[in-house]
């Protein structure tokens, strides 16, 4: 498959057109060729959190909870794209999770600046990840240090089997000459290295250094000299035919991101789903204008040769129906109802989407500290369970949530939801077990 890569950075984009398939990517050309875009951008206010979390097998559930644990780290009113990586267990039933956040209005500046349609934009990143796939390939399983300058800015990414562990970009100032460069690309390169040794506790087994830094001797030999290790230039020949030395150290970024896994995907969510039901719409098409190609001829053959055909209809309808289903288990009802009528003019909701079913419980959601959130569906009954522990000061504290809850339960629109709280006046604890029963027909 061919594909579009672009790097969006200050004054200069960077695009290439590579074809994917195999070990190596394959060079196209310098200009546009393919309709399919993977975009990046030069983006140094990433913002990244650690939030403990119940474990909650559906996705968007999960970056539901999500949003509301960070939310004093966005910015009210905006829409966020997020990335989410599993750490480590922290309980017996929470998980530490990393997670990293992209305004949705970053992707539609790439879009501006690019002058691309969104529709046709398959990944859309962030180039302190862009560096990862080169450095995951040099060094499968430890920590790789990973340094890329050019003349405009220094993104450095520190790595682990294709983890981010951290991170920084910053640009070139306007005040440093060419001469200067050097000192500019190790004097970020010992600050960000040092961090990452002595306050992450990373213990770094790899550098690696690309873009225009590579070439510069001074530098390397600073590097080398600083942390003891031979710094490892990427040579093309590794990753990609067709394209020179000194072309894949100019177009490393876009050329990297082209090996990027859709996991570093910071599309808007919208814009995914509707990417994907374009896909099953169109597969959707092709089945049935098969379908009506293989009864057209069916008329014109035999009387048993035509019924071998009905059951391949029959086969392909079947198809056409798990595919219709499984649109069901992805998207939310307000989602499938925009989609549809874009599409089709009707729309048939499935009530039965995690997240309807926590609109429909958010008044309970906002202010229960949730341990735990499960949903379960069986007989066109699904079933909302909510464990909670809550801690208080004071006997007024204690008394004011009694008051808020009570009020939260009576907000739950056509639910009879079954309370169990096991009270602990003396020290002020409550547990708190919430089931609801709601149909999905």
């Amino acid at each position: 498959m061919k594909i579009y890569s672009l790097n969006v950075s200050g004054s200069r984009n960077k695009g290439i057109t590579v074809e994917t398939g195999g070990n190596l990517l394959r060079f196209v050309s310098f200009e546009k060729k393919a309709g399919s875009v993977y975009g990046s951008i030069f983006f140094p206010d990433l913002i990244y959190a650690t939030a403990t979390l119940p474990p909650v097998e559906d996705r968007q559930t999960l970056n539901f909870l999500i949003r509301n644990r960070i939310s004093g780290l966005l910015e009210e009113g905006k829409d966020y794209s997020f990335l989410i990586f599993p750490k480590e267990k922290a309980t017996e039933t929470e998980y530490l999770y990393e997670i990293y956040a992209v305004p949705v209005d970053v992707f539609y500046q790439f879009v501006q600046t690019a002058g691309e349609n969104p529709e046709n934009i398959m990944l859309f990143t962030v180039d302190v990840f862009s560096l990862i796939p080169v450095s995951k390939r040099i060094q499968p399983e430890k920590p790789v240090f990973h340094f890329y300058g050019d003349e405009e800015k220094v993104v450095m990414t520190v790595s682990e089997r294709s983890i981010p562990l951290y991170s920084r970009s910053l640009p070139k100032p306007d005040y440093i000459q060419t001469e200067d460069i050097a000192n500019f690309f190790y004097e970020n390169f010992n600050l960000t290295y040092t961090f990452a040794l002595q306050n992450k506790r990373i213990d770094i087994e790899t550098v690696v250094v690309s873009g225009k830094a590579s070439e510069n001797k001074e530098f390397i030999d600073l590097v080398e000299n600083f942390t003891g290790k031979k710094a490892v230039i990427p040579h093309a020949e590794n990753f990609i035919q067709g394209l020179s030395q000194s072309d894949f150290m100019e177009f490393f970024i876009p050329v990297s991101t082209a090996l990027l896994s859709e996991k570093f995907d910071f599309t808007p969510v919208l814009l995914k789903k509707s990417r994907l039901f374009n896909r099953y719409s169109k597969k959707g098409a092709v089945l049935f204008l098969l379908i009506s190609a293989l009864i057209l001829i069916g008329t014109m053959m035999k009387y048993a040769e035509f019924q071998k055909l009905q059951e391949e209809v029959t086969a392909l309808h079947s198809d056409i129906q798990n595919r219709v289903n499984s649109l069901s288990r992805i998207f939310s009802s307000d989602e499938i109802q925009y989609f549809t009528q874009l599409l089709f003019q009707k729309n048939r909701a499935d009530s039965s989407s995690p997240l309807v079913a926590l609109n429909e419980v958010l008044p309970l959601l906002e202010i229960l500290n949730e341990k735990s959130v499960s949903i379960t569906n069986e007989n066109k009954i699904q079933t909302i369970r909510i464990t909670a522990e809550e801690a208080f000061s004071s006997l007024s504290q204690f008394v004011m949530f009694r008051e808020k809850f009570e009020g939260s339960l009576q907000k739950l629109k056509n639910l009879s939801p079954q309370v169990r709280l096991d009270v602990d006046e003396t020290n002020y604890r409550l547990s708190v077990e919430v089931e609801i029963k709601r149909s999905t027909e």
